[in-house]
């Protein structure tokens, strides 16, 4: 079964799920589903009625957004699921997330002087600058090329050309958004616990440099950039949000797609200003704990392996479906596994899986560089005379 957003609220309420006419209320206030929340709630329900529930994609597996968004509903349940709550597990989660905490506040209490105000027991910093000191898994570090040799050592028999870079940036953007929500919740928790007290400092960059501003000040002019998006979206039939307009200026350029580009390009002429705030956090206790780095990383690796076992459910269930749905949490588990965390036994056992099979997987090249292509052996690399004359030993 195959529904727009419209229509999955609409089956849900001929189903009798409880709730859904709120979302459909959500739906009808602007025409469409802007919140990731209420998307979310309406896969749950989904979930309650058939064992999978997919966005479809494109050729190249980018999710469609939007109007286009379409669900694929698998096989219908005999009897309806309890509708899955994580905020059951939250005791347990939040347990394994104090050693995060005491991370991230090792890390706040240790850095730099250049970010204290010691008179006042304070640290300034952005939320960007926090995250790449405390991050355990920096998206930076992962290279399109690793993700390249992770495909080809391990899948086989493809009949599509494999565009691997949407793997390599949904891989990253996904790290991206767990550092980003890992840290507002550790900031949170410690807040409560009576360590820091949180408060912000607002900035306007544009032509004349940075330039605080107030609360006021800050939030005005992000309606402005968000009010430039909404005139692009108008002229291009477009539905970017300042959310997308954030992960597409985070992409690697050149895996940027030609509308994503114009994007950008129409955004940096019409709109040259950046809204940012730092957090100011006052340090009222220093005392802390030290955790061992290998016990942070391997909690944090829990919390990511948490999408890749909910996904690899799912994706075990499909028969057909993009090389991107059916590949990508396997490929984000051996990158997890690359950075030297331990794989539960069920992750392990669905690698096996993979790598039963024949025939090479075909790239698309067009974008990768000779070191990527060397590192899929479709790159030779010959010696010149010259240069095997000069590493004779006579």
């Amino acid at each position: 079964m195959e529904f727009t957003t419209l229509e999955a609220i609409q089956y849900c309420i001929a189903e009798g799920i409880e709730g859904a006419e709120k979302r459909l209320q959500s739906y009808e206030r602007r025409g469409r589903i802007d919140n990731s929340s209420v998307l979310e709630a309406l896969i749950k329900d989904l979930l309650t009625i058939h064992v999978t529930c997919e966005f479809k994609t494109d050729e190249e597996g980018e999710i469609l957004k939007g109007k286009k968004r379409r669900l694929i509903l698998g096989e219908k349940r005999s009897e309806r699921a309890e509708r899955l709550d994580e905020r059951k597990n939250n005791g347990a989660i939040r347990e394994d997330r104090k050693i995060l905490d005491e991370h991230i506040f090792r890390t706040i209490i240790k850095l730099d002087r250049k970010y204290w105000n010691y008179e006042k027991d304070t640290v300034e910093i952005t939320t960007t600058e926090l995250i790449q000191h405390y991050a355990l898994i920096n998206p930076n570090d992962i290279e399109h090329k690793q993700i390249l040799k992770i495909i080809n050592e391990n899948i086989f028999g493809e009949s599509k050309l494999v565009y691997g870079h949407q793997i390599t940036e949904h891989i990253r953007a996904y790290i991206r958004d767990t550092n980003r929500n890992i840290l507002t919740s550790s900031l949170n928790a410690l807040e409560k616990n009576d360590r820091i007290i949180l408060s912000y400092r607002y900035f306007v960059a544009d032509k004349t440099g940075n330039n605080e501003v107030d609360e006021y000040g800050y939030t005005a002019m992000k309606a402005q950039i968000v009010s430039e998006i909404d005139d692009f979206n108008s002229m291009k039939n477009t539905l970017y949000t300042l959310n997308a307009f954030q992960k597409i200026k985070a992409k690697e350029k050149r895996f940027l797609r030609e509308k994503e580009r114009d994007f950008l390009k129409h955004m940096e002429g019409k709109c040259g200003i950046f809204v940012y705030r730092k957090n100011v956090i006052r340090i009222l206790d220093k005392e802390s704990i030290q955790v061992p780095l290998k016990l942070s990383k391997q909690v944090y690796s829990d919390i990511l392996l948490k999408r890749v076992k909910k996904h690899h459910v799912e994706a075990s269930t499909l028969l057909d479906g993009s090389f991107f749905e059916r590949y990508r949490s396997f490929i984000l588990a051996k990158v997890i596994e690359s950075f030297g965390a331990e794989l539960p036994d069920w992750c392990l056992e669905s690698m096996r899986r993979y790598t039963t099979g024949f025939g090479e997987v075909q790239f698309h090249t067009d974008l990768l560089s000779d070191d990527e292509k060397l590192a899929i052996g479709i790159l030779d690399t010959y010696l010149t005379e010259e240069e095997v004359v000069s590493q004779l030993p006579f």
